[in-house]
């Protein structure tokens, strides 16, 4: 990992990485890893900006939608962008709500 971001050496203790992570965070990042948007909606700026999680839903049943296989490559491409291109590195959540 690089000394920039130290938060993403592996051969630190997980607690440590946590507690470096959250001091580089601003207010602003801090909240934006609890937005969550519609997998339709977010771009890479959004990704960029520190969403930290797209539901795989485009309609009102959450989750019930099919989901295409065609879509692996935009959720790979997204990925790419939070891990690689993003200030802290923070890997997205993919979800469903698979309940309703």
């Amino acid at each position: 990992a690089s000394s920039a971001r130290p938060w993403l050496d592996v051969t630190l203790p997980i607690h440590r990485r946590a507690e470096l992570l959250v001091a580089a965070m601003s207010i602003d990042e801090c909240a934006a890893q609890l937005d969550q948007l519609r997998i339709d909606e977010i771009t890479e700026d959004d990704v960029r900006e520190g969403v930290g999680s797209a539901i795989l839903a485009t309609s009102a049943t959450a989750g019930n939608d099919a989901q295409p296989a065609s879509s692996a490559p935009q959720l790979d491409a997204l990925q790419r962008v939070a891990v690689e291109r993003s200030r802290l590195g923070i890997p997205l959540v993919f979800a469903r709500d698979v309940i309703h």
